[in-house]
């Protein structure tokens, strides 16, 4: 029991200070308000959830992390529905999980230097892949746009791929440091 305390004590005050005014600076002082208190109220639920499961730490931190940020997005979508809003959400999730992949990637530092060197050069390859991925999701969607005589659907589209991309990529270097198997291909 004092473990849950403890851990709740700690990711009450880390779950807190993940949405910062400062960050999602399009919504109004009320909406951020409203945001930030159901956010606040599903992640304490979640919390406790993960608490009663036997599961691995370091896998329910990393769902837990992944959790905050998704259910961030879903509330930032939901509380600003716009097609701007739509996209800043996911633009700040793109960044948060941004932050969480430099957050895994870090635990290179536990490898032998031999396999430090091949995932540095994967890392590099994936973000040349990152890179092109983006550039090819926006020429598309300016094609899309000129082609349709406007409209900005696709944009919502757009930003979702460039959040699935690495969101997908904060899962296979997790799965490289912490699953049984290693990375899944």
């Amino acid at each position: 029991m004092l473990i849950f305390v403890t851990c709740g004590l700690f990711f009450n005050f880390s779950f807190s200070m993940d949405l910062l005014e400062t960050e999602i600076d399009w919504l109004t002082k009320e909406k951020f308000e409203a945001v930030k208190k159901d956010y606040q109220e599903s992640i304490k639920i979640k919390l406790e959830e993960l608490n009663k499961q036997d599961m691995d730490e370091k896998l329910k931190e990393y769902t837990f992390e992944c959790y905050k940020i998704d259910y961030a997005v879903e509330l930032l979508q939901n509380y600003e529905s716009s097609t701007q809003g739509i996209n800043l959400a996911y633009f700040y999730g793109y960044k948060q999980y941004d932050k969480l992949l430099n957050k895994y990637y870090s635990y290179k530092n536990k490898l032998d230097k031999k396999t430090q060197t091949a995932l540095l050069e994967e890392q590099r390859a994936w973000l040349k892949l990152r890179d092109a991925y983006e550039n090819y999701i926006d020429q598309h969607r300016y094609f899309v746009y000129t082609a349709s005589g406007g409209g900005t659907m696709y944009s919502n589209l757009a930003s979702a791929s460039k959040f699935d991309f690495v969101k997908k990529r904060v899962g296979e270097i997790y799965k490289y440091f912490f699953s049984e198997n290693g990375v899944d291909w």
